[in-house]
């Protein structure tokens, strides 16, 4: 199973970019939280973001909001597994034939 990690960049704390510089290398999943565009870098805004205003008196606008990004991510995870297992799969075929050919 694959983790992922969900990031809150609001403010800018360097810790947090640091560590989310380390989950990319990692190629891990990430979900990122800001409460202001401002604080998110030009190379990063591209990724998957969720913005939120912390003085909503419904935190369960935010909790829909990442239970929904959660269960995307987890579903092209699986997605990217299955083309995966269907290519091994497809090289394995061929790889039988070469060696049939072959003998």
């Amino acid at each position: 199973m694959r983790v992922c990690v969900v990031a809150d960049l609001t403010g800018r704390n360097p810790n947090v970019f640091y560590e989310l510089g380390l989950v990319h290398a990692l190629g891990k999943p990430t979900l990122l939280l800001t409460q202001s565009m401002e604080d998110m870098p030009f190379d990063i805004r591209h990724q998957r973001l969720i913005r939120y205003d912390r003085a909503l008196a419904n935190r369960g606008v935010l909790r829909r909001r990442i239970g929904e990004d959660l269960g995307n991510i987890i579903k092209e995870e699986s997605d990217i597994s299955d083309q995966a297992l269907r290519q091994i799969r497809r090289d394995h075929e061929g790889a039988r034939v070469v060696l049939e050919r072959l003998c």
